[in-house]
């Protein structure tokens, strides 16, 4: 699938919660064909996070070969999908394991991840993308299970996306904004994608 583009580079801008005190930010998205990209936003307060990592030998390895660079938040930009995930502080495995859509007028999708396995950075546990305005593309993130690699960028203070007016309520608090996905088939072939971009 061509790239494709919107408002800032994403195909669809995010807005606010009402209230909101912070917000997850956007994220591109790209699949087997190419890349396309999805704007997309969380907000609200903060409180814990839940969730677990777990690091192999290749997201070790990954690691090391990617920690002699310098890392950007929100990735290297102008870089395309696979350029910005290089240049981010965290890059890691993930999977999607919920999505909650909005009730509001325009409504929404947040989309909530496990990390799998770490290539570069860690110390978070609950990425997100998506929320107010998010509408996922054929690429995803959309489907529980999906697996992707993607470079992150740590929430601090975690934000509590929850918003009882709009339907979401019980979201896991987000430590991590997963603002550059690209999707991987099996956690094999996330693995070597993951190698392949921070080598």
């Amino acid at each position: 699938m061509p790239a494709t583009g919107g408002q800032g580079g994403s195909a669809t801008s995010s807005g606010g919660a009402a209230g909101s005190a912070a917000s997850a930010g956007n994220s591109s998205t790209a699949g087997a064909g190419g890349a396309s990209s999805a704007g997309g936003a969380s907000s609200a307060g903060g409180a814990s996070s839940a969730g677990g990592a777990s690091a192999g030998s290749g997201g070790a390895d990954a690691g090391a070969a990617g920690s002699a660079g310098e890392c950007t938040v929100g990735g290297t930009p102008d870089a395309g999908v696979e350029g910005a995930i290089a240049g981010s502080c965290i890059v890691a495995i993930l999977r999607v394991t919920r999505r909650d859509e909005e009730c509001s007028g325009l409504g929404g999708a947040h989309i909530t991840f496990e990390i799998i396995e770490f290539g570069r950075g860690g110390g978070i546990t609950t990425p997100s993308t998506g929320g107010h305005g998010y509408f996922p593309t054929a690429d995803g993130p959309d489907q529980v299970g999906d697996i992707f690699v993607a470079g992150i960028d740590e929430l601090d203070p975690p934000v509590d996306r929850s918003n009882g007016a709009w339907c979401i309520t019980g979201l896991p608090t987000t430590d991590g904004n997963a603002h550059t996905l690209i999707e991987a088939a099996s956690e094999t072939a996330a693995r070597a994608k993951m190698l392949e971009i921070l080598n």
